[in-house]
């Protein structure tokens, strides 16, 4: 009986080990072992089911501080292998290797339409009503799986052209949406006319203010 009590004090540990789990939940899919660099990947550790002594965390890349409440934030400083680790006094919890990579390049859209750049401009092309039916601006990260969590929070909107009927419009706009006196002055554009998107400004989950590079919309 002595024997089989000391076995199953020795199985304790490995099998509150064994679910502990590390997850990156700053990813759209958090099964992918994955961290960016440049930013705050909150990173939580799953499947503590009782209460533990201190908990000790490393990184062999970058920086990773304690939230409170098993989360942590990760800030990878370079491309390649990133090993987390935590651990108690008294065992070790869990290891992760997550792969630091860089985001790609963020970019705005109307929401209503997607871009098709001509080569080396940033020209897209687009119905008058494509716009109209959805008139905010929307942030994106193309090729990657962060939720980057971003808003527009400025942008100047011009219009002009050949077929336009009036003169050309210049507008300051705060927040992501077209205001509905603009939006009725889009409903008059042709084909061949033009919208430009400009000193665009936006706000991430991080608090960090981004200017994005401008846009062309030419109304087909």
């Amino acid at each position: 009986m002595l024997k089989l009590i000391f076995h199953i004090i020795l199985l304790v540990p490995l099998f509150l080990t064994a679910q502990v789990n590390i997850i990156n939940v700053s990813l759209i899919d958090t099964s992918l072992h994955i961290a960016y660099i440049g930013i705050e990947n909150t990173i939580e550790l799953t499947g503590l089911k009782t209460a533990r002594d201190s908990i000790f965390f490393t990184t062999t890349n970058g920086t990773i501080t304690g939230l409170g409440k098993n989360q942590y934030v990760l800030k990878p400083f370079k491309m390649g292998e990133c090993i987390v680790s935590f651990q108690t006094k008294k065992q070790r919890l869990a290891t992760k290797t997550f792969r630091a990579d860089t985001l790609g390049e963020m970019t705005v859209r109307l929401a209503g339409v997607r871009h098709s750049y001509d080569t080396g401009t940033r020209v897209t092309y687009a119905t008058v009503q494509q716009i109209v039916n959805s008139p905010f601006l929307v942030i994106e990260i193309p090729g990657t799986f962060y939720k980057h969590k971003c808003q527009v929070t400025s942008f100047v909107l011009s219009m002009d052209g050949a077929g336009f009927e009036e003169a050309s419009v210049q507008e300051e706009i705060r927040g992501y949406i077209i205001p509905e006196r603009i939006v009725n002055i889009i409903k008059r554009l042709r084909k061949g006319d033009f919208m430009a998107l400009d000193n665009i400004y936006g706000v991430c989950a991080d608090g960090r203010r981004r200017k994005l590079k401008p846009i062309m919309i030419v109304i087909k």
